[in-house]
């Protein structure tokens, strides 16, 4: 069984209907169901109703994976950056502590934990939601076309059309940090982690274009 937030539903997009029911189970074929919701944003009621629906089988959530997105797309000002190993400094950045950036994704970390604790740990399986694709120039295109960030520049008072974006390098970076805390709830929770699967990066750690067909997914 699937579950999870808007990665679920890149999966399932052939499979929603305004008729559906607020809570409905998609028998895709004889391998797995993807246990869906027309409630958004997901609240524990959605996990608890998944958890129970899990009945010993392999479950295997996508739980966010936008944070980096949502939180840091609109470049923080002055820029900023942070270390990673075996990854590059940006230029003209302030440097500030990984720690920092952990800290800021805290709170969807201790969500997913509560996620976690919906579903028997031994059959669970945390799957790993994409990295950024590399910006070949078609970031801002993008950003002006979701609705997400058309909100967020209103809300934030700022021109979408002039805002600075952070760079592809360090929303990557970004990810490896979301990768490594999602990997540690797995570790704790004693349940699985999945990672982006080789074949869908290329070798600096990007998605390929191939595979996505927006921003974020």
């Amino acid at each position: 069984m699937l579950a999870g937030h808007s990665h679920l539903l890149a999966l399932a997009r052939t499979l929603q209907s305004p008729d559906a029911p607020t809570l409905m189970q998609h028998i895709c074929d004889s391998r797995f169901t993807i246990f869906e919701s027309k409630e958004w944003p997901r609240s524990m009621d959605y996990w608890k109703a998944a958890g129970q629906s899990q009945k010993g089988n392999n479950t295997v959530i996508l739980y966010e994976g936008n944070q980096h997105f949502a939180m840091f797309t609109f470049s923080p000002q002055p820029p900023i950056d942070f270390i990673v190993e075996s990854m590059p400094v940006l230029n003209d950045c302030t440097l500030i502590s990984k720690s920092m950036i952990r800290e800021r994704f805290s709170a969807s970390i201790l969500r997913l934990r509560e996620v976690v604790g919906c579903f028997d740990p031994s059959r669970l399986a945390i799957q790993m939601t994409p990295p950024p694709t590399r910006d070949n120039g078609d970031f801002r295109n993008l950003i002006l076309n979701t609705p997400f960030f058309i909100d967020m520049a209103k809300s934030l008072n700022i021109d979408i059309n002039e805002v600075k974006l952070s760079s592809d390098l360090f929303l990557l970076k970004l990810h490896v940090v979301l990768k490594e805390m999602y990997a540690e709830v797995a570790n704790e929770m004693k349940c699985h982690f999945i990672p982006v699967p080789l074949e869908a990066i290329d070798q600096e750690g990007f998605l390929m274009k191939q595979y996505s067909d927006d921003l974020t997914h």
